[in-house]
């Protein structure tokens, strides 16, 4: 991840990076789905996204200063906001393509976003720190059924991926207990 990447945005600069992306991706005539964390974003769950995720069903519109993805997408620099165009084209292309079928509608945005349990299975896919860490807070704060993502986990990443996740649901369960112990609550 470059540095710019890490370095939160500012929220009127993300929406606007976001309206303008969503503008030319429908003049263009390409399906554009906000994934991962600007899903999680849009739909108004915890966390302001460092990232421009969209799932896409084109190449980029305009930026001949986009760096390919490993996997299949591009990336480039949309007004001091990181974009990731993600278009897969590796094992985890059925899991975006069914992430990509689940989006909704989410008022007031301009793009449809990822069903949340597609978006814990492609962060889990993404296999990085940060996505592990997001995973652990949602569950925390109650906004991931883990066995909706179990599910999800199991049909689109397999066993290996599940004992992978069952490692993140001990982290978030340990994480709860602690904080009803701090709280003076019992921790069972």
């Amino acid at each position: 991840m470059t540095p710019a990447a890490r370095t939160p945005v500012d929220e009127a600069q993300f929406r606007d990076a976001l309206n303008n992306l969503a503008d030319r991706g429908r003049r263009a005539g390409c399906a554009l789905i906000a994934s991962g964390r600007t899903a999680l974003w849009v739909r108004g769950l915890p966390g302001q996204p460092r990232l421009l995720e969209v799932i896409a069903d084109g190449a980029p519109i305009g930026h001949v200063d986009a760096r390919e993805l490993v996997g299949g997408g591009w990336t480039w620099d949309e007004d001091g906001v990181i974009v990731r165009w993600i278009q897969r084209s590796d094992h985890y292309a059925p899991l975006f393509d069914a992430a990509a079928a689940s989006a909704e509608a989410v008022p007031d945005w301009p793009l449809p976003a990822v069903h949340v349990p597609l978006i814990g299975a492609t962060l889990l896919a993404g296999r990085g720190p940060e996505d592990a860490a997001v995973i652990v807070a949602l569950i925390v704060a109650g906004h991931l059924d883990v066995e909706e993502l179990r599910a999800v986990v199991l049909q689109w990443l397999g066993p290996y991926a599940l004992d992978e996740l069952h490692t993140l649901v001990q982290e978030a369960e340990w994480r709860v207990m602690k904080q009803r112990y701090e709280d003076g609550q019992d921790p069972h």
